[in-house]
C-alpha cells in the first residue's frame, strides 16, 4: 500500500528536478540567440582580383554542375560564390537555380 503512494510521489519529484535542470541550463525557456545575417565584403579571388558585392554575373545551374565546378569555370573560389549567395549550399544546388558569380576586377 505504501508503494502505491510513494512511487508516484518519487516520480513527480524526479520530473520536477529534471525540468528545473532543463530550465536552468537554457534547454527549455532559454533566450533565443540573435540571428546574425552575414554581410558581403570584398574578397580576393584566385586570380588576384577583388570582388565587390554588386559586381557579379548571374549563372543558371545546369545538370551536372557543382559549386566547385562553377567556381573553376569562372576562375573564382567557392567561398566567393557563397558570399554572394548566402542561402546557397552544395545541397541546394538545383538545375535552374540562379547563382551570382563574382567578376574579377582587373
Amino acid at each position: 500500500m505504501v508503494a502505491r503512494v510513494v512511487a508516484p510521489v518519487v516520480f513527480l519529484v524526479a520530473v520536477v528536478i529534471l525540468l528545473s535542470i532543463a530550465v536552468q541550463s537554457g534547454v527549455i525557456g532559454g533566450k533565443a540567440e540573435p540571428v546574425v545575417t552575414p554581410t558581403p565584403t570584398a574578397t580576393k579571388t584566385k586570380s588576384g582580383g577583388t570582388v565587390k558585392p554588386t559586381n557579379y554575373k548571374v549563372y543558371v545551374v545546369k545538370s551536372g554542375d557543382t559549386l566547385s565546378g562553377i567556381a573553376v569555370k569562372f576562375d573564382t573560389s567557392t567561398s566567393a560564390i557563397e558570399l554572394l549567395n548566402p542561402k546557397l549550399s552544395s545541397s541546394t544546388l538545383v538545375v535552374g537555380t540562379k547563382v551570382k558569380v563574382p567578376k574579377p576586377i582587373p
